[in-house]
């Protein structure tokens, strides 16, 4: 066995299961010389031994549970069984013969083989189809079961419609794990989501809608830039917006232009930022989205500022403001007049920042956003310190 713990367990097992190790008093005995004995030269071959000379029934029971997972709940597999009490007599057997443990009783009762090895064997020796079809009952099950809290679970669906070859599901629950997965700043767990989606799309040759293609296209677009590319994040939402022109879907494409333009400060090619920046504010004032215009004149006063030009800064901060007001939307006009107290502050007015923000702190602490009070905070902080250093004698 190697030395390992876990198949020369099995081993002892296999052994006293096939009548050749036998007990007498406090010891243990061969039945025959050792070298006579037909043993398996792996563990994996003692499992597969041990497991046919199980009923039916056991084994059965073990491999739709093992398609499940190395822990599953006993509600799935009882629905995708379709037995009675007698499911349970099975389970309590293989827990006897320590194939499986109970792993929880509550808030539902669930077991676990007792080795991911187990599960393995049991899984590879159903029948490619026959995994397919099983797989496919465990993702129909889960959505009936648990059909109040799917996102809960969406990780689990993608990976069954996956395996169940359902190119349609596997995709939208994919998706949703990956947006997801950035809504719990999980991006790199989000990146490998999207990936696979694509890698299903090339497999199959499978054609999206035109708006999964741009939930697909927004969702990298973030991952990219959390990762630290923004080019690669820029890129995204620039295919986004040509899908969605494409398709006149006026709504996702202003989405993705206000996404774009929080971006373009950090582009390398100012030629091309700017570029971006007046393409944007033509669309919002063609469609007549105040918001956004506004949005995108703040993003405007930054980026002058940033290349030295604080004046026009200031006077796009002033107009986005404007617009804001015009907008009635609470959020953008506190952007806009936060990147107007901004440019004052870099224009070496730091009083001008103070009265501009005042209670702000205070408006901020039941907002969502612990990035904007921290922001502000810091802001008034360095703002606060300027003021008292531009009095001192």
């Amino acid at each position: 066995t190697g030395g390992n713990p876990f198949f020369l367990e099995e081993m002892v097992r296999e052994l006293l299961d096939r009548g050749e190790l036998i007990r007498k008093g406090e010891r243990y005995i061969l039945r025959q010389p050792i070298e006579h004995l037909d043993i398996p030269g792996t563990v994996q071959g003692v499992l597969a031994a041990r497991m046919d000379r199980l009923s039916e029934d056991l084994k059965r029971t073990m491999q739709v549970a093992s398609v499940i997972g190395r822990d599953f709940a006993y509600k799935i597999l009882r629905s995708i069984m379709e037995l009675g009490g007698e499911l349970r007599t099975h389970l309590t057997n293989l827990v006897g013969i320590e194939v499986l443990y109970e792993k929880a009783l509550y808030p539902e009762l669930e077991y676990i083989f007792k080795h991911a090895l187990t599960q393995e064997v049991a899984y590879e020796s159903l029948l490619k189809q026959r995994r397919r079809e099983i797989h496919g009952r465990i993702a129909q099950a889960i959505e009936e079961i648990y059909s109040d809290r799917l996102e809960e679970h969406c990780e689990v669906l993608a990976y069954h419609y996956g395996r169940s070859e359902k190119v349609p599901e596997s995709l939208k629950y994919l998706m949703l794990a990956g947006e997801k997965s950035i809504r719990q700043y999980a991006f790199h767990a989000g990146s490998e989501f999207f990936q696979t989606a694509f890698e299903v799309i090339e497999k199959h040759g499978f054609e999206l809608d035109p708006e999964a293609k741009v939930r697909l296209h927004r969702g990298l677009a973030r991952i990219h830039v959390n990762l630290g590319s923004v080019v690669k994040g820029s890129e995204e939402l620039r295919m986004a917006i040509k899908l969605c022109r494409e398709h006149q879907m006026i709504g996702p494409e202003l989405k993705c232009l206000r996404q774009l333009a929080m971006l373009v400060a950090f582009l390398p090619v100012r030629a091309e930022a700017e570029q971006i920046l007046k393409e944007g504010l033509a669309r919002a004032r063609e469609v007549g989205d105040k918001a956004l215009e506004s949005t995108i004149l703040s993003q405007m006063g930054q980026f002058f500022t940033l290349y030295g030009e604080p004046y026009t800064g200031k006077q796009m901060a002033l107009e986005a403001e404007q617009v804001a007001v015009e907008s009635g939307n609470p959020i953008t006009i506190i952007v806009a007049r936060l990147q107007l107290a901004m440019a004052e502050r870099l224009l070496g007015r730091p009083g001008k920042f103070i009265e501009l923000t005042e209670g702000w702190v205070e408006k901020q602490r039941n907002s969502a956003s612990l990035a904007n009070l921290t922001g502000i905070i810091i802001s008034r902080g360095i703002a606060l310190g300027k003021s008292a250093e531009s009095r001192m004698p």
